[in-house]
């Protein structure tokens, strides 16, 4: 196999005439987007306005340094990339908005190629080759010998040659399960945090012109048992291994809201570019200038998503006393679930591990919902007599959760005075996690999703389904080969993988720097 067949770093490009690359007449259509006969059944398309155009003010910011992509490289070219830690290839997906957007505005046409990657997860990898059929990849990014340049490939089945030369782009979002609240918080120490280590190597052994690192922001941030940050440590193994070789910049708090999505997604991204193809100043002023121009947040998630409420004759009777043929139905139900975490309900019993195993009344959830309670001044509504939001939801005949936690969650958020009223409120929080965890945003936005995040609409009475949860990830998965995929894969992906916007972010600042002449 080899590398004969991988792009040539930029400055080495050969200039092509235009009229070799010139774009069929239609390809710049601004029509309505045709749907892929490609989806699976849980696929449902998504209403509402054009997403944020981060690619156009990208563009549009840096258009002085891109401008020079001509000289660099002609009209059209192609850059190879390699994606470890691949997930859903977020880089490749947002890489086609630039490049259209680099041929609308510059009249220059590049193609980003995934040659190569890895990701030990099997419907990622499966998702990577429906979507973008990478010419080699990999279950495991340790199974490398950088002494005799060789991986493990499962594409061709065999040991092929790790390249030396001819990566443009190497982008990397390795596990954030040691730093991420939600994971085990062993930072460094946890085995999974080795992965890092092998992406500094890999960096080092392909000598790509620029790369992508990311993950959340709590590597940046000292534990209580550590001096200092993981990311610092990190940092320093990055000057040992790759020393006067590359200049990189590490971006605090890159978030999609940002680049014009309600979405909180806060990272921290480590950028580099080779220093043969790029100077520091011009990679620091670069992404300065864009940190500086955000790009205005246009829609609350209620907006861009075009949501339908529930009607408001049926939020109203939440908080309020039942009419007698509501109080029938609810006595009927036989529904115990309330506000109260202390009444067991025999329709919705709870199946943690402590009421499986018989310790009835002492489930994690009820002691942080009572402390909840308290902390909030909501004792009162307790047992007050009125119909709850999950009884409202259900006389009109709603879809609600079956978890018994779920459901109390949702009862006693409902009557938080930031929640009212109900039929105009934009809430929304993950009912994935616990009181304690499960994050409610007011604003319009959406907090993180994660990778079994189910974002609940208070004021819609459902979850965001999968096509929604994708657009406000910038993933338009009309664009997008499923049939491989179920809704769990994509929701875990979706989770795990890096917001289009923030990965075009890094492109665009990347694609700048290396423009400049030093």
């Amino acid at each position: 196999m080899g590398t004969q067949h991988c792009a040539m770093p930029l400055k080495h490009f050969k200039k092509r005439p235009a009229a070799a690359t010139k774009r069929p007449a239609d390809a710049c259509s601004t029509g309505p987007k045709k749907r892929l006969a490609l989806a699976e059944p849980w696929y449902k398309h998504v209403v509402g306005p054009e997403p944020p155009n981060w690619a156009k003010h990208f563009v549009d910011t840096l258009s002085v340094p891109l401008g020079n992509l001509k000289a660099k490289m002609g009209d059209a070219g192609k850059l190879v990339t390699w994606s470890d830690c691949a997930g859903k290839c977020t880089e490749v997906y947002a890489s086609k908005a630039l490049s259209d957007e680099l041929m609308e505005n510059l009249g220059i046409g590049i193609e980003f190629k995934l040659y190569g990657g890895s990701d030990s997860s099997r419907h990622c990898r499966d998702f990577v080759h429906c979507n973008y059929a990478p010419r080699h990849f990999s279950d495991d990014i340790f199974k490398r010998d950088f002494d005799a340049s060789t991986f493990e490939c499962t594409v061709c089945e065999k040991t092929c040659i790790l390249p030396r030369a001819g990566v443009d782009m190497y982008c990397a979002c390795f596990p954030c399960g040691p730093w991420s609240r939600r994971g085990k918080r062993l930072g460094l120490a946890d085995r999974h945090a080795d992965v890092c280590w092998q992406v500094i190597k890999s960096i080092k052994h392909m000598m790509p012109v620029m790369f992508i690192m990311e993950n959340v922001m709590e590597i940046s941030n000292a534990a209580a048992d550590r001096l200092e940050a993981d990311l610092a440590v990190i940092r320093q193994f990055m000057y040992d291994e790759l020393g006067a070789s590359y200049h990189h910049l590490v971006v605090n708090n890159s978030s999609p809201i940002q680049h014009g999505y309600p979405v909180e997604k806060l990272r921290v991204l480590v950028l580099g570019g080779r220093s043969d193809q790029v100077d520091r100043p011009s990679l620091q002023n670069g992404f300065a200038k864009l940190i500086e121009n955000p790009l205005p947040v246009p829609h609350t998630y209620w907006t861009l998503l075009a949501v339908q409420a529930q009607p408001g004759r049926v939020l109203d009777k939440v908080g309020q006393l039942p009419y007698p043929n509501d109080a029938l139905m609810i006595q009927s139900s036989g529904c115990k679930c309330g506000i109260d975490p202390m009444i067991e309900c025999p329709q919705h019993p709870c199946f943690c591990d402590k009421c499986k195993g018989g310790e009835r009344l002492e489930c994690t959830w009820r002691a942080k919902a009572t402390k909840f309670l308290a902390d909030n001044g909501l004792q009162w509504a307790v047992a007050d007599g009125c119909v709850t939001y999950i009884q409202a939801l259900e006389l009109n005949k709603g879809k609600t959760p079956h978890s018994a936690r779920e459901r109390q969650l949702l009862n006693m958020f409902a009557r938080l005075p930031a929640a009212q009223p109900l039929r105009s409120t934009v809430m929304i929080m993950d009912i994935s996690q616990a009181v304690d965890r499960c994050k409610p945003k007011y604003d319009g936005t959406v907090p993180t999703m994660a990778t079994n995040a189910r974002m609940w609409m208070m004021r819609a009475g459902r979850e965001l389904n999968l096509g929604e949860m994708a657009k406000l990830m910038g993933h338009d998965l009309c664009e997008t080969d499923l049939r491989f995929t179920s809704k769990e894969q994509m929701r875990q992906m979706l989770g795990m993988s890096m917001h289009v916007a923030t990965a075009g972010f890094a492109l665009t600042g990347l694609l700048a720097a290396v423009c400049v002449d030093s």
